[in-house]
This record gives structure tokens, sequence and C-alpha cells, in this order.
């Protein structure tokens, strides 16, 4: 049905879109351009007073000030360059939140108006020929969605919340409510209810679980969301953060969660890995840099040691490793530290009747696209699939999930340290490559001594990691999170080391198919809080009436991680700010604190997306064989966030159903 009325409504709209002369969207930026150099000034209101860095960044060229901006800051300029951002804080407080709302219009516009030059410089900061559609389109569109769809995504939703702020003080009230057991209360934060997130979802919802206090009751009306909500006046609680960027993304997240949820002024420091996006971001968020409440400091370890050490800072954000987090603790002193550190996610796989070849498909595929985006250079990735030993469906599910791991376009491997951490799991007894069927017929005619070859370069120096799988890992033995020894070369060391890159593990927990589907969700989890890395996500792929059992509530609430998803990958949330994204409270392994919440709910404990188990979106989330066509359809979804219109939707889908 979506796929029709995506055709049907492509074919009218571009007609009448065209026959009133209008310019399409994805072409808007050329207008601003001058010989492939564009320039900031068009469509902006600048303040009377002609300060230095107004003038610079409303009239300098991108690649003029590549070079200087891209330059390390002097450590001993860090101090007074943050000192003069926290003297900015009561001002950015006070500003009215109809004042915010202009400042981030002009950050999305800017967004808008820059994208190809944000792609550009993303691909080039991990090896992409971005010409090279049919091999290497599917590593741009990944560069698209850690870019400008997630962008995109959160400066339309922080729109949203702050404009019904301006109305009402307060942000939108949930679509619905519920009690979960004696001590949480479930508010459904998305969809909003408007009909591009309806067709957007088609049945995926977001949820937040609030712990319960003295004062909350369970009463579904607007009286009682108001007393779970804070105001934004008392939730923007001001002050100064310092931020230490992500290394895997070019999406700023933080930045947005301090400078307009928390309400606080910051000083941002870019990922080295990432750094090359700095000056492109430097002009998207010009409307905040120039009036002084948000600046960039560049550098490497030296530049963000000196900036943690400021003791004038309210918070320090980070998104990173946890041997960065141990370095940085020290250093902080005092400041409270918000900071995500990755896990050894698990997916769990429940048994029952709605399991079928085409389901099993369906997930498989979806498996292996969340486990391969980014080269697995995502925290949230999957890392332990947990099966019933005996599940009839488990050898058909691992056979469907090495076709689409091999089937994937294939992306560079970019971080730093994932050759090394490859290659450590590659030598740990029972690693298996996952190749394309091709490359094993090659190595068969060659011989028996034949080596299986990595998957193909093809991006310049920066060569493919092959996918590494571990199978029938005993889910009884002992594992190290509980302080076992683990023999050398264990393949067990799986469990409690995050990967980075493109590994996986199935493990075997014993069930019989005469048991309750739910007494092996409840079994899969227990083993996944006790003898898994972290804390951050969990994926469990489950029948709809098995989902909405009253213990599967339940044990949902109970779980121990931040962030849970019911038959989706819970990575969708990053893009949601109305949801959360962090560790789940007091299990540290996996950070503390959380970005997101623009709802500006009170006591969360973590958020819940939930998709039915046959749901039409997952085709999003799921490999593409075709590197062109991904591309295709993640430049319609970063012009549809970016610009969420009907047209714009409808090119979307048309991409992604019909490859047009």
């Amino acid at each position: 049905v979506v796929a029709v009325r995506s055709t049907l409504l492509f074919i009218l709209l571009s007609l009448a879109h065209h026959s009133r002369g209008l310019t399409c969207p994805s072409h808007y930026h050329l207008s601003h351009s001058r010989r492939g150099r564009l320039f900031l000034g068009h469509h902006r209101h600048h303040t009377s007073t002609a300060n230095f860095e107004t003038h610079f960044f409303a009239k300098t060229p991108i690649d003029t000030m590549s070079e200087q901006q891209l330059q390390d800051t002097p450590v001993e300029d860090v101090a007074t360059i943050v000192q003069r951002t926290a003297d900015k804080a009561s001002e950015w407080k006070s500003v009215s939140v109809n004042e915010k709302i202009g400042l981030l219009e002009r950050v999305l516009q800017n967004s808008v108006e820059l994208r190809q030059e944000w792609l550009a410089v993303g691909a080039e900061a991990r090896h992409i020929d971005a010409s090279q559609k049919q091999t290497q389109g599917w590593a741009m569109a990944e560069v698209e969605i850690c870019g400008p769809v997630l962008l995109g995504s959160y400066c339309n939703t922080l729109l949203k919340t702050l404009k019904a702020v301006a109305r009402t003080g307060l942000a939108p009230s949930p679509s619905q409510q519920r009690a979960v057991g004696d001590h949480h209360t479930a508010v459904t934060v998305y969809p909003d209810g408007s009909l591009l997130e309806l067709t957007e979802t088609v049945g995926m919802r977001g949820e937040l679980l609030l712990k319960k206090d003295g004062d909350n009751n369970n009463n579904n009306n607007d009286k009682q969301s108001t007393k779970l909500q804070a105001t934004y006046e008392s939730y923007a609680v001001g002050g100064a953060a310092g931020i230490l960027g992500a290394g895997n993304y070019d999406f700023p997240a933080d930045i947005l969660t301090e400078l307009f949820i928390k309400g606080r002024t910051a000083v941002y420091k870019p990922n080295p890995v990432v750094q090359k996006s700095a000056p492109v971001l430097q002009h998207i968020f010009a409307p905040l840099i120039e009036r002084g409440f948000l600046k960039f400091v560049i550098g490497g370890a030296a530049v963000g040691s000196a900036l943690v050490q400021q003791s004038v800072l309210d918070e320090i954000v980070l998104t990173g490793s946890v041997h960065t987090f141990e370095k940085i603790q020290p250093l902080a002193g005092s400041t409270p530290i918000c900071a995500e550190l990755g896990a050894v996610n698990p997916w769990i796989i429940v048994p029952g009747p709605k399991w079928n070849k085409g389901s099993i498909n369906a997930h498989a595929r979806a498996l292996a696209f969340a486990k391969l985006v980014n080269n697995g250079h995502v925290c949230a990735a999957p890392q332990a699939i947990l099966v019933a030993k005996d599940w009839k469906w488990r050898s058909a599910f691992m056979e469907r999930l090495r076709y689409w791991l091999a089937q994937h376009p294939g992306s560079p491997a970019f971080y730093p340290g994932s050759d090394e951490s490859h290659a450590h799991f590659a030598q740990l007894d029972g690693a298996e490559q996952v190749v394309p069927e091709q490359q094993k017929q090659q190595a068969k005619r060659g011989g028996p001594e034949a080596p299986l070859q990595r998957r193909p370069s093809l991006f310049g120096q920066k060569s493919q990691h092959s996918i590494i799988l571990f199978t029938d890992l005993d889910g009884s033995s002992p594992s190290a999170k509980e302080g076992a020894k683990l023999p050398r070369n264990s393949n067990l060391e799986v469990l409690t080391r995050e990967a980075f890159c493109p590994v996986l593990a199935e493990v075997a927990l014993d069930y019989s198919e005469s048991q309750d589907p739910v007494e092996f969700l409840r079994k899969a989890v227990h083993y996944a809080e006790t003898k898994l890395f972290g804390s951050l996500t969990a994926t469990l792929l489950m029948d709809d009436k098995t989902a909405r059992r009253p213990e599967v509530d339940q044990i949902i609430a109970d779980m121990k991680f931040g962030v849970v998803g019911v038959n989706v990958y819970p990575t969708f949330c990053y893009s949601l700010p109305q949801m959360i994204w962090g560790a789940f409270p007091g299990q540290t392994e996996s950070g503390e604190g959380f970005l997101g919440n623009c709802g500006m709910y009170d006591n969360v404990e973590k958020g819940v997306l939930r998709a039915p188990f046959f749901w039409i979106g997952r085709r999003l989330l799921s490999v593409e064989p075709s590197a062109a066509r991904s591309q295709k359809v993640f430049r319609r979804m970063a012009q549809y966030k970016m610009k969420p219109n009907l047209l714009n939707q409808t090119k979307l889908f048309s991409a992604l159903f019909l490859g047009v």
C-alpha cells in the first residue's frame, strides 16, 4: 500500500511541482555557490555589532577557511576560550524561546545549504570516491546517515518541541501513558500524531520508561503529563559544557542536547577522526558561534585534556571508549561526566509460532545491516546473538544471516585501532570468515590450501575488513565478566570485549520448544546482564502476540539496558531527541547519563522502541546489495529529514520500495 501510494503521489506531486516552476530542494544549495565555493551570508540577519567571527563566517568560503580552522588550538588558549563561553551562560539562559527557535532554524537552513560540502569532507575522511556509485554508493549512504539524516531529524524535532514550549511553557504531552507493573510508567513520545510521522513509522512507536516516585499516579490526562514533565525553565538548567565529540559520526547530537535541551553554552572539540568536517560544522553552527554560545577547539589529547580540566564547566560530555573515560575521570575532578562508551550488544531471538522462511530472511537481513553499517564502527552494533539451542529455525537463520552479511556492498575501515581489533578477533578459536560466494568458489578452485581473501578493496589504501563470525558458543560457559580466567585465544572473549568492527557471535542457550517463549526471554536477558559487557542497547525479536504479554512488558521494564529495541534496531533512537541515548543508570561500563529527552521527562530510566514483527519499515534498515540504490535511498532520506514534507517523503518511499 505504501509503495503504491508513493508511486502515485510521486507522479502527481512531481507534475504539480514542475508545472509551478518550483526548484527542487536538492538543487537549492547550488544557487548559493560561486565556482564551487559556497558562501554564507544570504538570508542571514546579523546583529548590528560587527565582530570578527560574524564577518569571518558570513563572507569566507569553506575551502579558504579549512586550513585556518583545522589548525590545532594552542593548549594555553583553551582556558580563555572556555571561560569566555562560560561567561555567556547567563545570557544564553535568558534568550527567549522564540529567539532560540530562530537560531536553530538558521542552523538547519545552513545544513541544507551545506549538505554537499559536508558529504564531500566526510567522504574524504573515509577515503571514499563519491563518483564510484556502483561500488562505493553504500559508503556514501553511510556519510548521509551519519551527518545530514541525523541532524535533520534532530533539529526538526527540537523545533517542534521549542514551538510547543513557546506556546504553553511545556513540551508536547505524550500520546499515550500507562502503568508497567508497580514501579514504572511508560509514555509514548514517538510518533507525534502528525500525518508525516504516522506514515513514516507505520506501526513503530517510541516509549520512555519512567521510574515512579511517590507523587506519580497513572491517569491518562494532560494534568498527569505535566507532573511527569518538567517545565523548560526548570529543565534547561544552564551553565557551560565541555564536549569531546564522537569519532564515528559527523553529527554532533551532544551540541544540540547541551544547548537546546539542557540550556548550556558549550565548547566542542571534534574527534580527530572526523576533524575534517569541523569547518563545515562551524559554518552550520555559525549563528551560535557568532553570539559566543558555542566555540570549537581543535586538536588531540593535549587539547582534550586541557578542556576537561576547566573547573568552570558544569558538565563534560564524552563519546568514546572505556579507556578514554578512565583517563578523563581523574582530570575532570568533581565535574559531572555524561559519557557513552559502547558495549557488547545482544540480539535475543525469541522462539515462537510466527517464525517462517519469510520472517527468518527479513530479520536476518536487518541484523546484517545493523552489524555492518559504518563498518561496525557503531557503539550499538550487535555483537552477541542469543538463540535457543534446539530452536528449529536456528540453522536456517544463521544461513540467511551469512548470506546477507556476504551481500553487503561494503564500508571502509576508517576508525583508528579497528585493524588491530579485527586482527585480534580473527585469530581467536573458531573464527569464521564470511565472504561472498564467488570468493569461496575462487578459493576452492585454488585447492584446499588456498586462503580466503579479504573483502574487495574499494577504498584506496583503506581495505575492507572481512566479516568474522563465531557460532555455537556454549551459553553455559563462564564469562570473563563473572571473573573467569579464559584460556589463550578463547572465543568467549567476544562476549566481554567490544570489537567496533565486523565481528559477530552466536551463543546457544538451553531451551526446549515445549517451553514458554517468555521463559527463554528471561533466561536470555539474565545471560546478557550477567555475562556480556555493557548496558547500552539490547534488541528482542519476537512475534507480536508474545510482545504484548504483560510479563514481557515487565521483563523489558526491568532490563538493565539504556535503550531496548523490540523488532527494530535500537540505534534509530539516536536520531530522535524525544527518546534518550545512553547506558542504563548505575551500570557504568557503558557510561553515565544520556542525550536527548527533549520532552523533559523526570525519572527517565530507559528508552524502548517497538515495531511489529512483520514491519514494512524494516526495509529501510536492511542490507541492500545495490550500492547505487542504497545511495539514492539515503540521499532521499536526508532530503526528507532536513525538509520533512509530503513530496520528500514520497520520493523516499519511491526509492526505497520501487527503486525510482
